[in-house]
């Protein structure tokens, strides 16, 4: 019954709430003009795996959305802006890509080029210096994905699937986005060859869409494009919160880097999954990034060296993703 009223809701009452222009109401809301926008991945195929990848004509309809109702910049533009203290008198946003999928070249470029809107993606060059190299939670995903019987063992916990979750033997479902969090370095790594050794071939095969991330070919491709940026969103998709100082400084100038290579100075870093403190801002700034990027909301005393994000996500629908994006001007806006 819950998911019938949360269906309604954003597909027919959120429709009638876009089309009488509520939208318009919830952006007058606050006096915030500017605001980011974070993507992960635009997908082709109707297979939904995770929420972190829309659908490419969800994609298509939220840039025409955005061509018709606010002015659209570069991430370096935006956040100058605020760094000069220049309000602009229209909404204005700019768009950011985070993981570094492949679907960012072959889907999300191709739509941003047609309609001339400039992004910014944040690559992890773990997965350009290495092939083997895949996010944890994408492997949980496929493994999640493969069988219902398959054990996935993280840290101390073993976690199994669940009808379409992943449920722990002695925790909750999604608890194991807590504990990859919470690992150190050393065991964050051989979580990730754990979940590597659970995979085949067939299972990489069938998910490639919402698996693969850019190679280095793949990377040039992007860096050619006079629409894109590239930033750092670390060499590994680790929580930075885990890492030692050294650890960290090898994240950071790692990243840097690889990216340098391809292209114009990068100066530009969103923390992995958003996660941040003092002394990261403080060896960002060192690593030389001008522009340190959130995942999400931005508390005092930080916002006055950290960027707030809006995530947008499958699975809600159109219109109540305009709605939300409208009333982020207020909570994530600057």
């Amino acid at each position: 019954m819950r998911k019938f009223f949360k269906y309604i809701y954003h597909n027919i009452i959120c429709f009638i709430l876009l089309n009488v222009r509520v939208d318009l109401l919830l952006q007058s809301r606050g006096k915030n003009k500017r605001l980011i926008i974070m993507y992960h991945g635009v997908r082709v195929g109707n297979k939904r795996i995770n929420g972190r990848h829309i659908t490419a004509w969800h994609f298509e309809k939220q840039l025409e959305y955005f061509k018709e109702n606010f002015a659209i910049v570069s991430l370096h533009e935006l956040c100058a802006m605020k760094a000069q203290g220049i309000t602009p008198d229209r909404r204005t946003i700019a768009l950011t890509f985070d993981d570094g999928f492949l679907n960012n070249l072959t889907v999300a470029l191709p739509l941003l080029e047609k309609y001339n809107i400039p992004a910014t993606f944040f690559l992890c060059t773990a997965g350009i210096t290495d092939p083997r190299y895949a996010h944890p939670t994408d492997r949980v995903d496929m493994i999640r994905m493969a069988s219902a019987s398959s054990l996935i063992q993280i840290g101390d916990e073993s976690f199994y699937r669940y009808g379409h979750v992943v449920v722990g033997q002695k925790s909750e479902k999604h608890a194991y986005h807590y504990i990859i969090n919470k690992l150190s370095y050393p065991d964050w790594l051989r979580m990730n060859d754990s979940l590597a050794a659970q995979l085949d071939e067939k299972i990489v095969a069938q998910h490639s869409e919402v698996y693969h991330l850019v190679s280095d070919q793949d990377v040039k491709d992007l860096a050619h494009s006079k629409l894109v940026r590239l930033g750092s969103h670390g060499h590994q998709h680790v929580n930075f919160l885990t890492l030692s100082r050294e650890e960290s400084q090898f994240q950071l100038l790692a990243s840097k880097n690889v990216l340098e290579g391809y292209s114009r100075p990068v100066d530009v870093i969103a923390f992995p999954y958003g996660y941040f403190n003092s002394t990261l801002i403080t060896l960002a700034k060192e690593a030389g990034y001008r522009y340190l990027i959130a995942g999400g909301h931005v508390d005092p005393p930080y916002d006055r060296d950290v960027f707030p994000r809006i995530g947008v996500l499958d699975g809600a629908g159109f219109s109540y993703t305009m709605l939300m994006i409208s009333n982020g001007f207020r909570r994530f806006g600057f």
